[in-house]
């Protein structure tokens, strides 16, 4: 446990995580985003099909063709 604590400390100090900022108070462990998110502007036009090439492109590790097709179209209609 004081390894881990030692270690902690090293990084609030350094501050070097990219997206966070670490705050250890009374070994509670806080982390924030150093900058909101970007939203997510939808573009202008969307083409009507997503091509299988696009499909297999964008699957996630472990993820199937029929699963990342309907994530890909679901952000689309979303999108609208």
């Amino acid at each position: 446990m004081k390894l881990f604590r030692f270690n902690i400390k090293q990084i609030t100090e350094t501050n070097h995580l990219p997206e966070y900022n670490i705050l250890i108070a009374d070994d509670v462990i806080m982390f924030t985003r150093k900058e909101p998110p970007k939203e997510n502007t939808a573009p202008s036009k969307l083409p009507k099909h997503v091509a299988k090439k696009e499909i297999e492109k964008q699957a996630r590790p472990g993820e199937s063709y029929e699963q990342a097709a309907n994530r890909i179209k679901g952000l689309k209609d979303a999108l609208k």
